[in-house]
């Protein structure tokens, strides 16, 4: 997901409402999914469909929940038990996708061609979907605050995949609904565990009536991760790990309780800030940094930085940072594509395993049987 390029606002309530969003819960409904991390969706089943509910899909969006409702033959509207923003006859065929956490999923139910257009197309580094991009296949349609209509128009898709930040540009959303669209909420980046992120592949799999495959996607990602979880668990070291680079003066980190602070602490490291409980990040300032930075071990996921150097473009006070001076710092952009699309925010999201595995090598090297890195590099 483009993190570093979508810094947006909030909606108004009544904003909110014009956009439809349900809060009456489901009548006489099973489960019919056992979803053990994620948060921010829900699925159950009916004898003619499927519900799928999406919670609270941006920050601070407050108790608002969005229903969908599959299902894979006609339906009458009046069998329906409880209200829903839109129905969606399964499986999809045609998709828009809003952001590139979107594209590893579906290329995972091997459903890639039906990705018919997407935002920010320079950032794609699957392979497989950057060629049909560049052969005319796949077409770029802008970003969220600037989308091609018409493009979307032309491709006349099914469903469209969605995400906001914050509730301002949900006014796109709006006006695409408008148009007749079906706008899908999707929200895995809110997720504040790896799992719980890589989960929502069983959100968007009930779209292509994969469900099976989903739950065995995720399966094995689960042991995969659990494994390695138990082994980084042997070390008696535990590294303190430290985060970030500054951006206009102010360091961002990681909360306590945030995404990355717990594949630190599954890793095997001891995060910085890590009695800091919240999910999300928080601003600290530079002298809180310089002072907390000599107790730090290991310095990851600096920014943009290719090398050391570039670390001190930024301030030429880092130089100073414990990290910095004994030369571990390790960056997460290995795998990035000429335009910058970063693969680690690509494919990183349905493989958590393999970033668990770069990093218990960072932080423990020799204790797993291989110390190759996949996302990550060390910067000389």
């Amino acid at each position: 997901m483009f993190w570093d390029k979508s810094i947006l606002i909030y909606l108004t309530a009544l904003f909110i409402l014009q956009y439809g969003c349900i809060e009456k819960q489901p009548e006489n409904t099973n489960k019919s999914k056992n979803i053990q991390y994620a948060k921010g969706f829900t699925i159950y089943k009916k004898k003619d469909y499927k519900i799928i509910e999406v919670h609270n899909p941006w920050q601070k969006s407050g108790n608002i929940t969005y229903r969908y409702i599959l299902t894979d033959s006609a339906i009458d509207k009046k069998e329906i038990e409880t209200e829903y923003n839109h129905i969606i006859r399964t499986p999809v065929q045609k998709v828009v996708c809003f952001s590139t956490t979107h594209i590893s999923m579906i290329d995972n139910l091997n459903e890639l061609e039906s990705i018919k257009g997407i935002t920010n197309a320079d950032l794609i580094t699957n392979k497989c979907l950057r060629k049909r991009y560049d052969s005319g296949k796949v077409a770029d349609i802008g970003h969220s605050e600037s989308l091609h209509y018409e493009k979307i128009i032309q491709l006349d898709p099914d469903v469209i995949f969605a995400y906001t930040v914050e509730g301002k540009n949900i006014r796109h959303l709006k006006k695409l609904e408008d148009m007749g669209f079906k706008i899908i909420m999707n929200a895995e980046y809110l997720e504040n565990t790896p799992l719980g992120r890589a989960e929502w592949i069983k959100c968007l799999a009930a779209f292509f009536d994969k469900e099976n495959i989903a739950d065995s996607i995720f399966s094995d990602i689960e042991n995969k991760y659990n494994r390695l979880v138990e082994k980084a668990s042997i070390s008696k070291e535990k590294p303190v790990i430290m985060t970030s680079l500054p951006w206009k003066g102010v360091w961002y980190m990681p909360g306590g309780d945030s995404y990355f602070s717990n594949f630190i602490q599954d890793a095997g490291g001891k995060y910085l800030w890590e009695k800091n409980q919240l999910k999300r990040s928080f601003a600290v300032n530079f002298e809180d940094i310089l002072v907390k930075s000599s107790a730090a071990d290991i310095w990851v996921n600096c920014g943009t930085a290719d090398n050391l150097k570039d670390i001190l473009k930024k301030d030429e006070r880092l130089k100073h940072f414990k990290p910095y001076q004994t030369g571990k710092v390790y960056n997460n952009n290995k795998k990035i594509n000429k335009q910058g699309g970063n693969d680690f925010w690509e494919s990183g999201i349905i493989n958590p395993h393999i970033i668990l595995r770069d990093l218990i090598n960072i932080f423990h090297p020799g204790l797993l049987d291989s110390d190759s890195l996949h996302y990550y590099q060390k910067l000389e």
